[in-house]
């Protein structure tokens, strides 16, 4: 029975190495080739709301995986963070103007032009934030409808191969590490399927291919 095991494992990684590579490429098709596979994803450096790329032009802002012209999304939150710093710096300045009663007039309609600029700021920091956050739910259903039958197809392969541990007796330790793993595989494809952001499904698809590797 172990060696059935065995053959029947090994008969299935010829099939996982296709369905492997299907699965990096159709990764990097929907993630614009901006993530990096070298037999998994590298996700341990950068959270994946660090990676998209804004452009804006005018009222028009799109966000996108490519780089091209484009800037971080996040170094343009920090630009116009630190803008925000900046007015509230001139306003304090402008306030102890209008204590000391030197031209009141100007310098209130000054500091309420500033006020007028720090909400349009904040305004365009949550309309980045917003989509960026948009882009992110939109792309993850996008894959996970993508990865769909593919993963349900290996669940239920790696399923019936637990089931099959059912009639075996045995204490070998190769055979109980196999039927663990598995089983993790399983819990790996389940919670990869119900990620709710990218950097989890990410961590969970890097998990899940790690594990197949462990099992050829």
């Amino acid at each position: 029975m172990r060696t059935h095991i065995t053959a029947h494992t090994t008969a299935y990684t010829r099939k996982a190495k296709i369905k492997n590579s299907i699965l990096a490429m159709g990764m990097l098709l929907f993630l614009g080739g901006s993530l990096f596979f070298s037999g998994k994803i590298n996700t341990a450096n950068a959270r994946f709301q660090d990676r998209i790329y804004c452009t804006i032009k005018g009222e028009t802002l799109t966000v996108s995986l490519k780089k091209n012209n484009n800037y971080l999304c996040k170094n343009y939150i920090l630009y116009l963070q630190n803008r925000i710093y900046k007015e509230y710096q001139t306003i304090q300045k402008i306030n102890k103007l209008i204590q000391q009663r030197d031209n009141t007039l100007f310098w209130v309609n000054i500091k309420e032009k500033k006020f007028q600029n720090i909400k349009k700021i904040n305004a365009l920091i949550q309309k980045i934030q917003y989509n960026t956050n948009t882009f992110e739910k939109n792309l993850l259903t996008i894959i996970q409808k993508y990865l769909k039958k593919t993963l349900d197809q290996e669940y239920f392969y790696y399923n019936k191969i637990e089931n099959n541990f059912i009639y075996i007796n045995t204490s070998s330790k190769e055979i109980i590490n196999l039927q663990n793993k598995i089983t993790q595989i399983k819990n790996t494809i389940i919670q990869t399927q119900a990620s709710t952001t990218m950097d989890e499904l990410l961590n969970k698809l890097t998990q899940y291919l790690y594990l197949k590797k462990e099992i050829k």
